[in-house]
């Protein structure tokens, strides 16, 4: 794969309203896991980090300058219609530490999701099933001068509803999660009840992927990509790599961010996350049966696939959080944007869309 090549300039203004992006340069992404995952919060925290410009780290140079309450809208869907819920309260339910709600259904979208008339439409879902959409608008193209569309699919009950198969087939970048505790457990971290929930992850991840397998046997491969998600759990035996990888860029986000604004900064990301799942491949591959099983699982594409360790929020704090919630107390009011917060900060959520954009689009070429 070619290191990315930003647009040698600043792009030029584009129209306020999302739907000027080139829709025929949509590519389709699809995050796939088991229940416990962390795909939910995975998927929260990339709309997260996308949504400001300044604070998407390797993809800045490549959103479209839309303002951010244009850029971002969100769409709340249940099984008989839909209604739309603004992008505010989603990024500040984040901000506040609140999980997804999975009592409904929703579709984040980054531009808007448009009819053949034209006009904005609302994402519906079956009845059990949820779904959630992230699009974003790039730049592409010479000096920056068009737009592109990334649709980052995420649905919840792979069975319940036939057009969850049209979607992973249409996906040209697979996503599979998989909390990184539970493949590379701590020996002194991890309770016996908790290698009972490892075995039942890796067992769903397996579900999932030959659900896909199976979904996709006529038509030609996707790009794949494993996501080690809570990367930052202490019950993960790989503390070296936490350390160097997840736990520098959460002690100082803006650090890690800034520089990766800059081009020349883009291909050093590259190849240090290319030597992370190089490591990690070899270390799949030295441990056990079940864990080794995934990568020969992942054969969906004749290339090798990437394995990225993830951090959508710090699990340690979390608990503490929630703990103080069920106790009646309100550890995380929402508060105005202007006012600072204690908010979580993920880490390398966005490389995956990054590499997703330099394998489908000409965007970064």
């Amino acid at each position: 794969m070619n290191d990315p090549k930003p647009p040698s300039s600043e792009p030029r203004p584009l129209s306020s309203d999302p739907r000027s992006a080139d829709t025929s340069s949509t590519a389709t992404v699809a995050l796939v896991g088991g229940p416990g995952s962390g795909k939910s919060y995975l998927f929260h925290a990339m709309a997260y980090r996308c949504h400001m410009r300044r604070w998407a780290g390797a993809l800045a140079p490549f959103l479209a300058p839309f303002p951010r309450n244009r850029s971002v809208r969100v769409w709340r869907t249940t099984g008989s219609g839909a209604a739309q819920e603004t992008t505010e309260d989603l990024l500040d339910a984040y901000r506040a530490w609140e999980r997804l709600s999975t009592a409904s259904s929703a579709a984040i979208t980054s531009g808007a999701v448009t009819s053949a008339e034209g006009t904005s439409a609302a994402v519906s879902s079956a009845e059990g099933t949820e779904r959630y959409r992230l699009t974003l608008t790039y730049s592409r193209g010479w000096l920056g001068r068009s737009t592109g569309r990334l649709d980052v699919e995420l649905w919840n009950g792979l069975d319940a509803d036939p057009r969850t198969g049209e979607a992973l087939r249409r996906a040209g970048v697979l996503l599979f999660t998989l909390p990184m505790w539970a493949v590379f457990p701590s020996p002194t971290q991890v309770s016996t009840a908790e290698l009972r929930r490892q075995r039942h992850g890796l067992e769903a991840l397996e579900t999932a992927i030959r659900h896909v397998k199976t979904l996709r046997k006529d038509i030609p491969p996707p790009k794949v990509m494993l996501l080690l998600t809570m990367a930052d759990d202490a019950r993960c035996g790989l503390a070296e790599l936490q350390d160097a990888w997840i736990h520098r860029v959460i002690e100082n986000e803006r650090r890690h961010l800034e520089p990766l604004r800059r081009e020349r900064r883009l291909g050093a990301y590259l190849q240090n996350a290319r030597l992370v799942s190089d490591y990690l491949h070899r270390s799949f591959h030295a441990s056990s049966k079940p864990v080794a099983r995934i990568l020969e699982l992942l054969d969906i594409s004749p290339e090798r696939p990437w394995i990225l360790p993830v951090s959508a929020v710090d699990g340690h704090k979390l608990e503490q959080v929630e703990q103080m919630r069920r106790q009646g107390l309100e550890a995380h009011p929402r508060k105005p944007w202007n006012e600072p917060w204690d908010e979580p900060v993920p880490a390398h959520v966005e490389l995956p869309l990054l590499l997703a954009l330099c394998e489908q689009t000409d965007a970064l070429r």
